[in-house]
C-alpha cells in the first residue's frame, strides 16, 4: 500500500487523490504507463461516444424521413380518387 496522506492540522487521512503515490518498490515507469491507458482509454470513449451518439441521432431522424413520402403518397392518393367520384 502506498504511503497515507494526512491532514498536518487534524490529523484527517481519508483524502481523495486521483492516483495512488508509487510505492517504493513499484517502477515510475509503470505507474507513468498507467497514467497513459486511462488518457488513451478516456480518448477512445469520447471519440466512440460521439459516433454512437451521431448514429443515434440519425437512427431518430430516419423513420420520419421514410414515413413523411409515404403520408404524402397515400394522401395524394385518397385526394386523387376522391377527386375522380366527383
Amino acid at each position: 500500500m502506498s504511503k497515507e496522506i494526512a491532514c498536518s492540522g487534524c490529523g484527517f487521512s481519508g483524502l481523495p487523490t486521483s492516483f495512488e503515490l508509487p510505492k517504493s518498490d513499484e517502477p515510475k515507469s509503470w505507474q507513468i504507463t498507467n497514467i497513459v491507458l486511462a488518457a488513451l482509454a478516456g480518448a477512445a470513449l469520447l471519440f466512440f461516444g460521439i459516433y454512437v451518439i451521431a448514429a443515434l441521432a440519425l437512427a431518430a431522424l430516419f423513420p420520419p424521413l421514410i414515413l413523411a413520402p409515404l403520408i404524402g403518397i397515400v394522401l395524394y392518393r385518397r385526394w386523387k380518387a376522391k377527386k375522380a367520384k366527383l
